[in-house]
């Protein structure tokens, strides 16, 4: 709904005022009797609380103190509690004499919040007992019954044990109850059978009775038992009923997709094993209908951009609570708080010992402060009187920052509730003022570890609340938001598919069907694919970006492509990808018709969310999670965002003009609307260009927990997404799925096209055609490009053969560089000259600075070096040095080589 009421809605108002009688209102305003129930909450836009609470305020204010002739103001309140569902007769009066206690105006403005909350948890514990009524009136009526001489179950074999079961766990008393909830075992990576689910709803209730049991729980469990209790009457057996509840159907339809497939192919097996992404699999094993259906990539896709609007909505608020005007700014006084260090002693088994903390970390011990468990460890570990002095150093800003920490981190238990529920028929341990906490001996993290990764057992967290002797380990508290924020958007936009792909692929069935035709290793590796994309790997992917070695790699990966327009420019030359989905004249067309129009076509692909996420990822919010980890080099991290600004131009450039042809396409020849084409452009945009969600990347690539894979693998992801899309090609042209003529255009693109485009770029052999008219240089690139096959998307091999045909083609090779070692050992070996020059020296600092700073210093060296060569006459060769070609290409390229 707009914000402009309806002529309907604003007489629905008017009517509801008269006597705040919901139902009556709607009707009187035209809206039909069943539309009435629900219009109160559904076209106001507030709960029935919050009207209340005005309407009631209102006639107070109206009055102001003269409440001796207020027996208006009276039938307000009582028309106001006697609408509301629930409620007896009984809390209805204690409620109205709650309000109607309070003698004044101002009286009532403080009173009336505490009320309305009472009348909440009345109306919510009113549900449950409702609902309990209902669960137990279908297991009173499940039992079974005697015909003649026998006792016959009510309903078939499978729904008769279910409700057997239920009956038994009813009997249960509270501790008992307890006793079996502690001993249930659970999976993080796939949720429990429907049964087992079910099972464990009612156990939690019966352990915690209505009063601590959510209403969401309660619902969900009556909704359970109704289901159980309708498939039942349709079955006749037990696997019949197994078939409809865990989805069986969906099983079945792979494994006879698997039975009609040959025999074990060698060359399949090993490319699901090694290029292969999840898509590439599903294509490869299966086919591509499979692939589009259980694709993965718009699930991640979505996740990301909402955890990026997560943070986004954060941001905002703590730029309020600072009384700054922008993020930079913030950013900034989060760098001046992880500098500011205090000394304070902690106490270890009684025993002082000396700890440095900065203002960041004092903010965080005063969030797990509010919290009543963790308060008591923090006593131990300082003692109330340094915790104080450590609390006299925050300013009022810094406790709005703590205030708006505390609320993002609790906003998101409900919805986590929600899936957990359904996840595993429990509900989510919760703790009053929750911040994620981390330890000295137990990784806490965040909600979920709290309950799965430290322990299946409920027990644990019993034990865990009731320990005030572990020492509590501070850290960052915008950094740890960040990470809660990543992995509660995916807890709760992935859980429902990851647990369904789980059930289907991990069954022992698929199992022995996979590897009868790709082998034991393929089967694996899918396994593995789908675990890259769970809470679990993504948790141990952040804990990686912690690593020495990992922050060297990343260093030694932004200062290559930092401040280097050439780059940009290369990445801009991926735009013909888009052709590969539709005709290339239209795409053509389309292409000159958006270049032609660049404002126009910005404003029109910049509507899409995910975009905006793509390019803001490698900004603020990304040098923030960066950034806080460590003061050190905290303020030349910032650089990090500006470095790579051109990167992120020519990437977001690359997709908004070559995609908005297709987009164009998709609308008017396939007849999508603009929603549903920006979904298929997204889709495709992560399988064609260079992307970071799990599902999009193989296995190796996937592996974040190596410093050495990561440097291995580095810049390679796009050869890596094109030699997925020649091989996904070439798989679903022998499945008898696409064209020839589909074939050749996706191995002209993705082979030769791409390769000879970024060869040149590189190269500049075109320019040095025209500026030298030698044209070796080009004829290498054009028959290299020929017979490069995406090689380098395989490192080691790869890279051989790519030295192997410029050794051929050109007479010389350039070989790969081993990641940060070759920077290492170039500092050693010009440090260790027998003749030192300056030179050596500024170049030996500028290798050391940039893997441990991230500070593209080379690059700056070689940019300011070709500033220099455009003031001494040298315009041409100083301009491509400006670009970020190195000296040796620009020399080369002009023909002035020293």
């Amino acid at each position: 709904m707009g914000n402009k009421l309806t002529e309907k809605q604003k007489k629905f108002c008017k009517e509801y005022i008269i006597d705040l009688n919901a139902t009556q209102a709607a009707i009187r305003a035209g809206y039909s009797e069943k539309t009435a129930r629900t219009i109160l909450e559904s076209d106001t836009g507030k709960d029935k609380f919050e009207l209340i609470k005005e309407e009631v305020l209102e006639k107070a204010n109206l009055l102001k103190n003269d409440f001796d002739s207020r027996k208006e103001y009276e039938n307000v309140v009582k028309a106001g509690f006697d609408s509301i569902k629930f409620l007896t007769l009984e809390q209805r009066a204690k409620l109205i004499n709650n309000i109607l206690d309070l003698k004044t105006v101002n009286d009532l403005k403080a009173g009336i919040n505490e009320v309305m909350e009472l009348a909440r948890i009345m109306e919510s514990v009113e549900k449950r007992r409702n609902i309990v009524e209902k669960i137990e009136k279908q297991l009173k009526y499940s039992k079974n019954r005697k015909v003649g001489n026998k006792t016959v179950g009510k309903y078939d074999i499978a729904t008769n044990k279910i409700f057997t079961k239920l009956r038994e766990l009813n009997k249960l008393k509270q501790e008992e109850a307890r006793e079996k909830l502690n001993e249930i075992d659970l999976d993080e990576e796939s949720s429990l059978p429907f049964e087992d689910r079910v099972y464990n709803k009612f156990l939690y209730y019966k352990a915690n009775g209505v009063r601590n049991t959510s209403t969401d729980l309660m619902q969900s469990l009556l909704e359970d038992v109704l289901t159980v209790k309708l498939v039942g009457r349709a079955t006749k057996d037990e696997q019949q009923l197994q078939k409809k509840l865990n989805k069986q159907v969906k099983l079945n339809e792979l494994l006879d997709i698997l039975a009609e497939k040959p025999d074990k192919n060698s060359l399949k097996s090993g490319y699901i094993q090694g290029l292969a992404n999840w898509e590439s699999a599903l294509n490869t094993i299966f086919n591509n209908n499979i692939k589009e259906n259980y694709s993965l990539l718009l699930d991640e896709s979505n996740t990301e951009t909402w955890a990026w609007k997560e943070k986004q909505t954060f941001n905002e608020a703590a730029i309020k609570a600072y009384g700054v005007n922008s993020q930079a700014k913030l950013d900034d006084l989060i760098i001046d708080r992880l500098a500011e260090k205090y000394e304070f002693t902690e106490y270890v088994n009684e025993r002082p010992n000396k700890k440095e903390l900065n203002r960041m970390n004092i903010i965080n011990i005063w969030i797990w402060n509010e919290n009543t468990q963790l308060r008591q460890r923090l006593h131990n570990q300082y003692g109330v009187d340094q915790l104080k002095e450590m609390f006299s150093k925050l300013s009022i800003e810094d406790i709005k920052l703590a205030l708006e920490l505390m609320s993002t981190a609790e906003k998101f238990y409900k919805e986590a509730n929600r899936i957990y529920i359904k996840k595993y028929g429990i509900e989510l341990p919760r703790t009053q003022n929750y911040f994620p906490s981390r330890t000295e001996r137990i990784s806490e993290v965040d909600l979920l570890n709290d309950y799965v990764q430290a322990s299946s057992s409920p027990s644990f967290i019993k034990s865990r609340v009731d320990s005030n002797q572990i020492l509590m380990k501070e850290g960052n508290p915008v950094q740890t938001i960040y990470q809660h924020i990543d992995k509660m958007s995916r807890f709760i936009n992935m859980t429902a598919k990851i647990d369904e792909l789980n059930s289907i692929f991990k069954d022992p069935q698929m199992n022995r069907a996979i590897s009868a035709k790709y082998g034991e290793g393929a089967y694996k590796s899918l396994i593995q694919m789908l675990a890259n994309s769970s809470y679990a790997k993504q948790a141990e992917k952040f804990d990686a970006v912690s690593k020495i070695a990992d922050k060297l790699i990343n260093n030694y990966v932004v200062t290559k492509i930092a401040l280097k327009p050439s780059i940009m420019l290369k990445q801009l030359l991926s735009m013909p990808n888009y052709a590969s989905n539709m005709p290339v004249l239209d795409w053509g067309n389309g292409f000159l018709k958006a270049i032609t129009n660049p404002k126009e076509t910005i404003g029109f692909m910049m509507q899409s969310e995910y975009l905006k996420q793509r390019f803001a990822s490698g900004g603020q919010t990304e040098f923030l999670k960066e950034a806080v980890k460590s003061s050190q080099f905290a303020k030349t991290k910032k650089f990090k965002d500006y470095f790579t600004l051109s990167v992120r131009i020519g990437d977001i450039g690359a997709i908004i003009f070559g995609g908005k042809p297709y987009i164009d396409y998709l609308m008017s020849k396939e007849g999508m609307s603009k929603e549903e084409a920006f979904e298929k452009f997204t889709q495709e945009t992560l399988r064609s260009q260079q992307g970071s969600v799990a599902s999009s990347l193989s296995n190796f690539q996937n592996n974040y927990n190596s410093p050495f894979m990561r440097g291995l693998f580095a810049f390679r992801n796009t050869s890596n997404q094109y030699a997925r899309k020649v091989g996904d090609s070439i798989v679903s042209y022998s499945n008898g799925e696409i064209s020839k003529t589909q074939l050749g255009k996706d191995l002209f693109i993705y082979t030769f096209l791409n390769s000879f485009f970024y060869k040149t770029a590189s190269s500049l052999a075109i320019l040095g055609l025209f500026a030298t008219g030698d044209d070796e240089e080009l004829r290498g690139d054009t028959i290299q490009s020929i017979f490069d096959f995406n090689s380098s998307a395989v490192p080691i091999v790869g890279d051989a053969w790519n030295y192997a045909w410029q050794k051929l083609t050109k007479g010389h090779g350039y070989r790969n560089d081993i990641p940060v070692l070759n920077e290492l050992y170039d500092a050693i070996d010009k440090a260790a000259k027998k003749d030192v020059e300056f030179e050596d020296v500024i170049k030996a600092f500028s290798s050391l600075g940039e893997i441990t700073t991230g500070i593209p210093l080379n690059t700056i060296g070689n940019m300011l070096g070709g500033t220099g060569d455009i003031l001494q006459g040298d315009v041409d060769k100083g301009s491509l040095r400006t670009l970020g070609y190195s000296k040796y290409t620009a020399g080369k390229t002009t023909g002035k080589e020293d």
